[in-house]
């Protein structure tokens, strides 16, 4: 990815200005995700389940974290606070998955499961379906059923572990991570008055500007990182000293 690609076209000036106020946080951003952009693209065993949902959550914190660069260059902290967000939730995700070893394999088989609730009254539903592709459908969805979550009531669960992002970081001990930054992304996301930094200019009160891009960058690096370490204890596509660098800048970030 090329910097001046992301600074080029229109309100160009804006955009070099946010990346000059705010360039030990792009810079950190660079250095997690360019590395990531050529291991994401290797060739890797999956031979589990655990190995098939790391990677296709690992997969999906990739691309939210390529999405912050772009979104804060622009000074849309509201997005890009929504989509590290995500990135935690993501981090919570396959912290749950790694975090008991005699039930990762279960665990992975009950979040890639989870991708067949829509069967019985979605695919199913299609009027379009061959007879063998309907059994195809009925086949698999019978085979992901022991491990799909359904509340008291019979329903789909709304979340493939049973469990809210906050139930997750609680049983995970980062109840205080959830408390402080899942909050403030979440405040800046909705614009909530905890989440808009006021700032008085020339006497009038600023209530957008790009304050919250360098919190924003730093706190989505810090947790697709955390994802990273799961991922590529399984996979080894980037170097042990590379992984000690990346620790190491993003703990060292002072905000």
């Amino acid at each position: 990815m090329c910097e001046n690609e992301l600074v080029d076209g229109g309100n160009a000036a804006a955009k070099a200005a946010t990346l000059a106020r705010h360039r030990a946080a792009f810079d950190l951003w660079l250095l997690i995700h360019r590395p990531l952009e050529g291991a994401v693209v290797r060739p890797r065993v999956l031979g589990s389940a655990f190995e098939r949902a790391v990677d296709l959550l690992f997969i999906q914190a990739f691309k939210s974290h390529g999405s912050l660069y772009p979104l804060c260059v622009l000074g849309h902290c509201e997005d890009a606070a929504m989509i590290a967000r995500r990135i935690f939730e993501v981090a919570l995700q396959v912290a749950y998955l790694d975090s008991e070893d005699a039930e990762r394999e279960n665990r992975a088989l009950q979040y890639l499961a989870y991708f067949f609730h829509m069967v019985p009254n979605g695919i199913l539903a299609d009027r379009s379906l061959t007879p063998e592709a309907k059994q195809q459908w009925q086949q698999l969805y019978d085979q992901a059923k022991p491990w799909l979550q359904f509340d008291q009531k019979g329903r789909p669960s709304r979340s493939w572990s049973g469990l809210s992002i906050a139930d997750l970081a609680r049983r995970l001990g980062l109840q205080e991570a959830y408390d402080r930054d899942y909050r403030f992304l979440s405040n800046v996301a909705h614009v909530s008055s905890a989440g808009t930094m006021l700032r008085m200019v020339d006497g009038a009160i600023q209530i957008t500007d790009d304050s919250n891009v360098t919190p924003t960058l730093v706190h989505g690096t810090r947790y697709v990182l955390a994802v990273l370490e799961v991922w590529n204890a399984h996979f080894k596509l980037i170097g042990d000293t590379e992984m000690v660098e990346f620790r190491k800048a993003c703990l060292d970030f002072k905000l």
